[in-house]
């Protein structure tokens, strides 16, 4: 079984034909995001180095007519992995695509996938969301139910994988994602459905892992090179990026490697975003603000909602910077403002009757959880207006009107 979470909002304002016997040159799966109204990034990872692969698009599951990507090669120093840009696509439109390799469009699973654009203004549309998933885990029944769902595009909120990893390695950040993406359930999902991901502890750099961590860097350098995201802020070395859907602004946070520890003392200083990255934070609300976008979703990885705990791994190990976050909020008059959490293995909501952490009130933000994807139920925060609903196989749905 899975459980399905539904949060709804109405905004009323006013994917030559290869041989079977050729190997497959495919290292795992491809998996596409960066998905805009006009243009979709697809990545591709290959056994070796010095493959020339290009990606072919139609509207056609045959793929013809198509458009095609430049050629690339992929490099052993970027782990034999290409990323594939198309433009000059159609809003609001179905897609499916295919890799071409060395002028030979493949067939094999691994090469196929399919994606739609995104509306261009105003448009109706479904955006899954969930988090903590692992692929050794036998029931992986919530990937298939997602895919049922043909929501536009789905936002992993973080621990991909549960490895915890913590190396200098960047081949060992590499086969973690080859781990996933070669898993026959989560793959198909993610071939799909385009994808906004985010990681968190266990596909960072492990269980409560921060800046400190051996393996930033390396996860830092495979993240940008082994996913398929949007463009990466000038935040501090951070993975922040934002982005619109229709009228609906997105923007995520990299609420890990740039963290300090919890177990730190409470002061101005302490922090989870590292201060550049809560600059660019809090310019992205100003700005989605002053563009009129009637709804802005921040994906933030852990429980916002949370009693001040010192070494808590939730923002109320993080209180003094909550509190900054949230002033900065009611003083900006940011409003129509939806976090989208996980973390928590489970379901919960919140209207902003327990999420208010500006001094004397006045930044009451509606919070959305959903996970696990797989994992067990846990509590984690709170309280909440509605839930928790602890499990796993638990996925949330956000419709947008």
């Amino acid at each position: 079984m899975f459980r399905r979470c539904l949060f709804t909002l109405g905004l009323v304002f006013a994917i030559s034909v290869a041989s079977a016997q050729t190997p497959s040159p495919f290292g795992s799966g491809v998996w596409s995001g960066g998905v805009t109204s006009t243009s979709a990034n697809v990545v591709a990872r290959f056994t070796a180095p010095g493959v020339r692969a290009r990606l072919q698009i139609s509207v056609n599951q045959s793929l013809k007519p198509a458009l095609f990507s430049a050629i690339g090669t992929a490099a052993a120093a970027a782990g034999n992995t290409l990323t594939f840009t198309v433009q000059g696509l159609q809003p609001d439109t179905d897609y499916f695509y295919g890799v071409e390799v060395g002028g030979v469009l493949r067939t094999e699973p691994a090469s196929r996938g399919r994606l739609r654009t995104f509306p261009l203004g105003t448009g109706s549309f479904k955006i899954a969301f969930a988090s903590c998933s692992d692929y050794r885990v036998p029931n992986q029944s919530a990937f298939d139910a997602i895919a049922e769902e043909r929501p536009l595009m789905f936002f992993h909120m973080g621990d991909f994988h549960y490895n915890d990893t913590d190396s200098t390695n960047p081949e060992d950040y590499r086969e973690n994602y080859d781990a996933v993406l070669n898993h026959p359930v989560q793959s198909a999902l993610y071939r799909n459905v385009a994808l906004a991901y985010m990681w968190d502890d266990h596909d960072f750099s492990g269980n409560d892992s921060d800046t400190s961590a051996i393996g930033r860097d390396a996860a830092r350098t495979v993240y940008r090179e082994r996913t398929p995201h949007y463009p990466i802020a000038a935040a501090g070395g951070t993975m922040a990026q934002s982005f619109t859907i229709g009228r609906v602004r997105v923007i995520m946070t990299d609420n890990r490697s740039a963290a300090v520890s919890p177990s730190l003392r409470e002061s101005a200083t302490k922090t989870r975003l590292g201060a550049t990255q809560k600059a660019w934070f809090k310019q992205e609300l100003i700005n989605a603000r002053d563009a009129g976008f009637p709804l802005t979703l921040w994906i933030c990885s852990q429980p916002w909602i949370a009693p001040a705990q010192l070494g808590a791994d939730t923002w109320g190990g993080y209180t003094t910077e909550r509190t900054e976050i949230a002033n900065f909020i009611r003083d900006n008059r940011i409003a129509n403002l939806v976090l989208l959490s996980g973390d928590m293995h489970g379901h919960a909501f919140d209207d902003g009757t327990h999420s208010d952490y500006a001094t004397g009130g006045g930044a009451p933000l509606t919070v959305l959880h959903a996970a696990s994807l797989t994992h067990a139920g846990d509590v984690k925060g709170g309280p909440y207006a509605g839930g928790p609903i602890i499990g796993g196989q638990q996925y949330g749905i956000l419709e947008v009107f």
